[in-house]
């Protein structure tokens, strides 16, 4: 019996299926469920220390930017431009992320806190 390895379009295929799950994921899917995290926060939060919410917030973005990072380094990862993403693509979207991501959060606390406590 003769054993044949997957043809190119076969593993192709598969690499393309893993860029799409992994582009749904950082572009939309983790957007939509670190909002969803931010509204939790901003109406639930009491004070500054980190609750489950927090954790599964920062969890998220980080996972968003490590899958980012596999999608440009493995799996031909595009720029919005239609070009080919480098790693400095890569360290622009991080350190957006971070520093959006972190003004959001604390945004949302922000707010939980000054509502929590009444507005004066």
């Amino acid at each position: 019996m003769d054993i044949q390895s997957p043809s190119p379009s076969t593993s192709s295929k598969q690499q393309n299926l893993g860029g799409i799950l992994a582009r749904i994921f950082w572009m939309m899917l983790g957007n939509f469920t670190l909002l969803m995290l931010l509204a939790v926060i901003s109406q639930k939060a009491r004070n500054w220390s980190l609750a489950g919410v927090d954790w599964a917030y920062w969890i998220i973005l980080g996972l968003m930017i490590a899958v980012r990072y596999v999608d440009i380094t493995r799996l031909d990862g595009e720029t919005v431009y239609g070009e080919r993403a480098t790693r400095r693509d890569w360290w622009h979207y991080a350190v957006k992320m971070l520093l959006i991501g972190g003004g959001c959060w604390a945004a949302a606390h922000g707010l939980a806190i000054y509502l929590h406590h009444g507005a004066g």
